[in-house]
């Protein structure tokens, strides 16, 4: 990796300044779009993308978000501080048939202890308050997912597969492995610390109570895979 006239804590201010212009982009760009194209105003919008005929409508708006609230600000930090991007944000080559035998079962055992972890999260005590507002923001959550899940053709079962689990996955990747984890890495001088560190962030974004503990588990273990692998 290349020096960089830049400290590990003005990267971090570069990143997130980055990602809060992208995420106010992907809003300024596709909620207008929305609200034209379904003739509806702002504040019924969230009703209406929930409709099943207007899906497709809800993935490409997901698409076009996580696009340039992850994808895009990874780049852009990525060229800022290396003159190979991709190479930096972890796009290598091609890895042995060996390492992906020995991820797979490192990833079936991450499932098996996030199965666990789900149910030690469910014990953990909050306020009743606190427990309708987590249960709130879930519902809602998963009424969108359901909303833009709503397949009836194959077409639309590969374009669902594509937008809702393929290319976000790769975009939070490229944020919080590729750009933010090394960043923390070299903050704490540490890996394990700033695997940790990163994996808490990235379970914590979706402010989703009940899923923290396995998240944040499967975070650390995908950390672990890329801090030694180096390839997204």
């Amino acid at each position: 990796m290349q020096p960089t006239r830049f400290s590990p804590w003005s990267q971090l201010a570069i990143l997130l300044l980055l990602s809060g212009v992208g995420l106010l982009a992907g809003s300024f760009i596709s909620i207008p779009v929305a609200t034209a194209y379904l003739h509806v105003p702002l504040e019924k919008l969230p009703d209406a993308l929930l409709k099943s005929e207007n899906a497709n409508l809800s993935r490409v708006l997901q698409f076009v978000t996580t696009f340039f609230f992850m994808a895009v600000p990874s780049f852009v930090f990525a060229r800022i501080v290396n003159r190979k991007p991709f190479t930096y944000i972890g796009f290598n080559s091609a890895i042995s048939g060996k390492q992906v035998f020995i991820i797979i079962g490192i990833m079936l055992i991450g499932l098996i202890v996030s199965g666990t972890l789900s149910e030690v999260n469910e014990l953990i005590p909050i306020s009743k308050s606190a427990a309708h507002y987590f249960k709130g923001l879930e519902d809602e959550y998963d009424k969108q997912m359901l909303a833009i899940a709503n397949m009836k053709s194959l077409q639309d079962y590969i374009v669902s597969l594509i937008v809702i689990a393929l290319l976000p996955a790769i975009f939070e990747e490229m944020l919080f492995r590729g750009s933010l984890q090394p960043l923390m890495i070299n903050i704490t001088k540490n890996a394990c610390s700033g695997s940790l560190i990163t994996s808490i962030l990235f379970s914590a974004i979706l402010i989703a109570y009940y899923g923290f503990l396995p998240r944040l588990a499967l975070g650390l273990i995908i950390g672990y895979v890329f801090s030694f692998s180096k390839n997204l």
